[in-house]
């Protein structure tokens, strides 16, 4: 996986993120009440086909939105600050002159720790970045 696909992934997961926020806006203001069903995944009381093909998508939203976490993480425990980096931008959504503030940083050397980050899980690939560890298995 190349930086740029890297990015593109996390761009994916953000706007998972935001289909999620909007999905479960639109469960909320139509009344329906969340639930755990018989998988233990938060679903709808509401059975109309409507209603579960948004909890559907949500359950596969929530995943995607997980698997970004488990990313920011990895890369958190092995990195240190361009982990925050792609939390803030690719989960909590905000801007980049919300993540250089929040961090601290010029937005420019945020730029530069996202562009680390990515490297790096280019360098060592996807599962192993999102344990945190710095060597590549069967190179990638």
């Amino acid at each position: 996986m190349s930086p740029q696909e890297v990015r593109d992934w996390l761009q994916e997961v953000a706007d998972a993120q935001l289909r999620l926020r909007a999905n479960e806006a639109t469960v909320e203001s139509a009344g329906l009440v969340r639930s755990s069903g018989p998988s233990g995944r938060g679903g709808t009381s509401d059975p109309t086909p409507r209603a579960a093909m948004i909890s559907e998508e949500c359950d596969r939203l929530r995943e995607q939105v997980r698997e970004g976490e488990e990313l920011c993480h990895g890369v958190r425990l092995a990195l240190g600050v361009p982990g925050n980096v792609l939390e803030l931008r690719y989960l909590r959504l905000m801007t980049w002159p919300q993540v250089a503030e929040s961090l601290r940083l010029s937005e420019r050397h945020a730029h530069r720790m996202e562009q680390q980050a990515r490297e790096w899980v280019s360098l060592v690939g996807l599962a192993r970045a999102k344990a945190g560890r710095g060597i590549a298995e069967d190179g990638r």
